[in-house]
């Protein structure tokens, strides 16, 4: 799930992906059920890529907007 949800974020980057439209592709279903599963996803993530996860400099949450992958 990590590996798919880096990838659609890599496609574009700088692009703020909704938590529905992250589920929607992780899960390939329109059901996604509840937003708080994209951010455990994105949590699990930003762990092992991040240099301080406290503080992300790569996945980047989007006030409003989900979250984007920066260079």
């Amino acid at each position: 799930m990590e590996f798919r949800l880096l990838t659609l974020l890599a496609r574009e980057p700088g692009r703020a992906f909704t938590a529905r439209e992250i589920l929607q592709h992780l899960w390939e279903t329109d059901y996604v059920g509840r937003p708080t599963a994209c951010k455990a996803h994105i949590s699990n993530l930003r762990q092992k890529i991040e240099h301080d996860r406290t503080r992300p400099r790569r996945i980047v949450t989007v006030p409003g907007g989900g979250y984007s992958l920066e260079g």
